[in-house]
């Protein structure tokens, strides 16, 4: 085999392993289907605009591809695409010295241009506006959020109903359906597959526990207005009919690994992965916190053992896909 492109989000960057190594699910991969060449576009927060953006433009741009290997993320993560042609490289940091993990992070694949999206993730730049992008302070005896860029965009988006989940699903499906199309067309072989939780900020087996405590839970914003989380576990079972009734759901096909991608609807992606594959996972607390094959108790991104777990996988479906290879 000579060419291998992979795209995803942190889950498959290589700058976002957290450990020692550099080694990700591309890389045991690409060695067990001897691929001479790897591209490997993750990006670290990518959301699927920016990854079907990414894999669309690498598969334009390379020929000779042997496989495509897009592993999707969460669906309400939004992607806005910058234009840095006229920012100077290498990107520095703040000591005023060349950044490699920047200029890693921007420069991927064979793109005449650095490509840089800033990317939100709502529903938690709302509900912990102080954690990802504002501070707490303390203003006449109260608390007041100060608020910085992405948590303002965020809550103007959920306030006006700008973000949701029913569309989050339709742009996922046009996402899935469109490479899948842009793959058989260019006869490329391929396989898809869903990385983390695609409903953010609810846990596979602790959904009934965060649905009756986010229920409870309501977050002063700034200004005096107040966000009240949804119900999780309603949200969560709509997600799921919108999928099964959606126009394109009978197009995808089974290089789609563990479609239709949720255990209620005998589908999975690579957390619940992860969690059956998990020594120290006990059925109630989840394998993230922490785990055999998590990088930490505060970093549930896959570690070594993980990543090659989830290579191993894909290599035995792909085997099932095409065999003949």
């Amino acid at each position: 085999m000579k060419t291998l492109i992979c795209a995803g989000d942190s889950y498959t960057d290589v700058t976002r392993v957290g450990n020692s190594s550099s080694l990700v699910w591309p890389n045991f991969l690409a060695e067990k289907i001897k691929a001479k060449h790897l591209i490997n576009i993750g990006s670290s927060g990518a959301g699927n605009y920016e990854i079907f953006s990414r894999i669309v433009d690498e598969i334009t741009l390379n020929k000779n591809i042997d496989l495509v290997v897009v592993m999707w993320s969460e669906f309400p993560r939004l992607d806005f695409e910058l234009d840095i042609r006229t920012d100077q490289w290498p990107p520095k940091g703040r000591t005023g010295r060349a950044d490699p993990y920047a200029a890693r992070r921007l420069k991927k694949g064979k793109n005449k241009f650095p490509q840089n999206y800033m990317n939100i993730h709502p529903q938690r730049e709302v509900t912990h506006p102080s954690k990802y992008d504002g501070r707490i302070i303390i203003e006449n005896g109260k608390k007041k959020v100060l608020s910085g860029l992405k948590h303002r965009i965020s809550f103007e988006f959920i306030t006006s109903y700008l973000t949701n989940y029913y569309a989050d699903v339709n742009k996922f499906m046009r996402y899935a359906y469109s490479l899948q199309s842009i793959c058989e067309n260019e006869h490329i072989p391929y396989i898809q597959i869903m990385g983390c939780e695609p409903i953010m900020d609810v846990p596979g087996p602790a959904r009934a526990l965060v649905s009756a405590r986010m229920r409870e839970f309501k977050f002063e914003i700034g200004d005096g207005k107040w966000i009240e989380t949804p119900d999780l576990e309603g949200l969560h079972h709509s997600v799921l009919n919108h999928i099964t009734d959606h126009h394109m759901f009978d197009n995808i096909k089974k290089n789609f690994i563990g479609w239709p991608i949720f255990q209620e609807l005998d589908g999975y992606h690579i957390d619940n992965f992860l969690e059956l594959k998990d020594l120290k996972w006990d059925g109630k607390q989840g394998s993230r916190w922490p785990a055999d094959l998590r990088i930490s108790e505060k970093d549930s991104h896959p570690n070594e053992t993980g990543h090659k777990l989830i290579g191993e996988l894909l290599y035995n479906e792909y085997k099932k896909i095409y065999p003949k290879d």
